[in-house]
């Protein structure tokens, strides 16, 4: 069976192109704990009915005949966790045609999407949040409580009225939606494209095949008008994990300059729907630059040298005091 995860998945497991590796199993391991079952199956009980309505409508709605061919032998399936226990754990079967999205990989991208509009509405720098995901990849939850990882939610000490907050809401919900529109039509054209598993290509190969995907995902995107608003977080997030790998691995600054491209040239039609579409092409030139500096860092070995020290030197514990009063 050819089994082909996402770029996110490979570059969390640590590895170019494989999916099963001694030192992924046991890393993986680290997430298993962080939400219970019981808030997995309340979250399920939120995000399945969406996930399935961008699945089969939105996505399933916006394909060209030629397109719906393809992807006719796709499905979507929602476990509450992944086969790899990672909590950015989204992939496909290019076998079966299987797209996997799993509860605790969205509850997680939303909790940090919450937890980023939360430190921007208080004028706070959201790098925190960004070292967190550092400090998942460099540290060890053994001496936490419970031995296990707080909540994006948790270690930046949000409040629990948070959701109360508009703008939090609103920033956050743009966040998680336009990433999990872009995550499955990603996935989607893995499928569709018959693209191979990472283990039997070259690097230059797992490029060409990303950039294919993306460039897919975008394209379905601009049809439906939705804003890519959440593709810098999300990208962001991606490149804290495995520094290492940025040359030779699918998480490439061309990759992402090609991403920041086609959003800064097709500007007009992601935002041509919505209530003031002049005021939106502004945002969605800065999401453009974002992405296009987020490339250049990821080319920068003394920024890649910076995130290590503070993926592996801060506490967890000074996080939530990052955004005192």
């Amino acid at each position: 069976m050819r089994f082909r995860p996402t770029v996110l998945l490979a570059v969390l497991l640590g590895v170019a192109g494989t999916l099963s590796t001694r030192g992924g199993t046991a890393r993986a391991a680290r997430f298993e704990s962080m939400y219970s079952a019981a808030e997995l199956e309340q979250a399920a009980a939120n995000y399945r009915p969406n996930l399935r309505g961008v699945w089969l409508e939105d996505l399933g709605n916006e394909l060209t005949p030629a397109e719906r061919r393809a992807a006719a032998c796709a499905s979507l399936h929602l476990p509450l966790r992944g086969q790899n226990n990672h909590p950015f754990d989204f992939y496909a079967n290019t076998a079966t045609g299987e797209v996997t999205v799993p509860i605790r990989a969205v509850k997680f991208f939303d909790d940090l999407a919450i937890a980023v509009a939360w430190l921007e509405s208080q004028g706070c720098d959201t790098l925190s949040a960004f070292d967190y995901v550092s400090m998942m990849r460099y540290q060890s939850p053994a001496s936490l409580p419970g031995g296990r990882f707080p909540t994006p939610r948790q270690v930046l000490g949000l409040p629990r009225n948070v959701l109360s907050n508009a703008f939090v809401v609103d920033v956050s919900q743009k966040t998680l939606k336009s990433t999990v529109y872009f995550l499955m039509a990603h996935e989607l054209a893995h499928v569709m494209y018959e693209h191979a598993g990472y283990e039997s290509i070259s690097a230059t190969v797992a490029q060409r095949q990303e950039i294919e995907a993306d460039q897919f995902a975008l394209q379905v995107m601009r049809r439906i008008a939705v804003p890519p608003a959440g593709l810098a977080v999300f990208f962001a997030a991606v490149s804290r994990v495995d520094p290492e790998q940025t040359r030779t691995h699918p998480l490439s600054s061309d990759r992402l300059g090609m991403v920041a491209t086609y959003i800064r040239e097709n500007a007009g039609a992601f935002t041509r729907v919505q209530r003031d579409p002049g005021s939106w092409l502004p945002r969605i030139q800065d999401m453009a630059r974002e992405i296009d500096r987020l490339a250049r860092l990821l080319d920068d070995p003394d920024v890649r040298a910076l995130q290590r020290r503070n993926g592996s030197g801060k506490t967890f514990a000074s996080l939530q005091s990052s955004c005192s009063a």
